[in-house]
């Protein structure tokens, strides 16, 4: 193993190389990766206020916020995911001298929770849950509430939160409602109702959490409303929502408002270039992870092609949720592979 220097929007940063992480970090160097994220934080992380990461997963968002920030209080239980994010940040030192990791979720209260994975026995791969009990993998870990966090760590300046915690958000965040109602941190959200046991009523817990904010906000900074949150449409795959006090008007000119201007002046024809161009390199993935389950026989093989496959419905349901939302549509041959895919995954024994 080695490392690699990669740009994080605007400091260069080193992460391990000779991973199973190596296609991620192309992936997010190239900004074909979530490019709405970094502006996203360079628009409301301040040096005066603490930044807390709940989902950090290998610590993309950690690296690109940590320097951004106060500090940045950084949460995650994955045990193989958590081996990486502290590497990732020992790597660099101007992230270090102002991060806390933390190998604890955040849950409704303290103790030894069950994390589980839907796709692989060995974690990892940013999608184990407080959700998942019958998956190929699972945990004991260690649980903490932010309400403690706080306490403990003295954090009267949390002015940013990030979650993105694989459908854990319908416990989590109904349950820290009064905290966010007083100290009023902006909340960048990852939605998962694909995965809510009750999506109307689980949605409706989020809205009710979501109801002291007086702006709500589409990745491309759109406008929404709760009642968006609970329309039929938003109760099927993933999106990410930003919850603020900020109008309009005070991120005219921020690194996110740019970003949306970017995005949605480009010709539909580069637009759905990209999102093609995407979803083939990821049905590529499959193919080839097909292939290495059928040459070694084995179990481990269709666990990574159902990994793959959740995968690419992830970014489907991210492309979904954009202003990709046509463009993925006409692509019936795409999206008719996938869903076979899914639906029938190869029998390996």
């Amino acid at each position: 193993m080695g490392t690699r220097w990669i740009q994080i929007g605007r400091q260069r940063c080193q992460v391990e190389t000779g991973t199973s992480n190596d296609d991620f970090w192309d992936r997010f160097e190239s900004k074909t990766w979530e490019p709405h994220t970094v502006p996203i934080l360079e628009t409301f992380l301040t040096r005066d206020t603490a930044y807390l990461d709940v989902g950090a997963w290998i610590g993309p968002t950690v690296l690109a916020g940590a320097a951004l920030s106060r500090h940045c209080y950084a949460f995650e239980p994955d045990p193989t995911a958590f081996r990486a994010l502290s590497k990732h940040v020992a790597l660099n030192s101007h992230v270090a001298e102002r991060c806390t990791l933390y190998q604890q979720c955040i849950a409704i209260r303290s103790g030894k929770v069950s994390l589980g994975n839907r796709s692989v026995s060995q974690g990892g791969d940013s999608m184990s849950s407080l959700l998942v009990t019958d998956g190929p993998g699972s945990w004991e870990v260690d649980a903490t509430t932010l309400g403690e966090v706080i306490a403990r760590e003295q954090i009267h300046d949390c002015g940013f939160i990030k979650m993105d915690i694989e459908g854990g958000e319908i416990e989590v965040l109904p349950n820290i409602a009064n905290l966010l109602r007083v100290l009023k941190p902006t909340l960048y959200l990852s939605l998962h109702p694909e995965y809510f046991p009750n999506p109307q009523s689980d949605m409706q817990g989020i809205a009710d959490a979501l109801s002291n904010y007086p702006y709500l906000y589409s990745i491309t900074m759109q406008p929404i409303s709760l009642d968006q949150l609970m329309h039929q449409d938003s109760l099927e795959g993933f999106f990410e929502v930003v919850a603020t006090d900020r109008g309009p008007r005070s991120l005219e000119n921020s690194p996110w408002a740019d970003f949306a201007r970017t995005w949605q002046s480009q010709p539909i024809e580069r637009v759905r270039a990209k999102a093609v161009a995407s979803l083939q390199d990821g049905m590529r993935q499959l193919e080839r992870a097909h292939q290495k389950a059928m040459q070694s026989g084995n179990r481990s093989g269709q666990r990574e092609v159902a990994a793959t496959i959740h995968r690419l419905s992830q970014s489907t349901s991210q492309l979904h949720s954009t202003v990709l939302h046509d463009v993925v549509q006409a692509d019936e041959d795409i999206a008719a592979a996938l869903q076979s895919w899914r639906r029938h995954p190869p029998n390996i024994s």
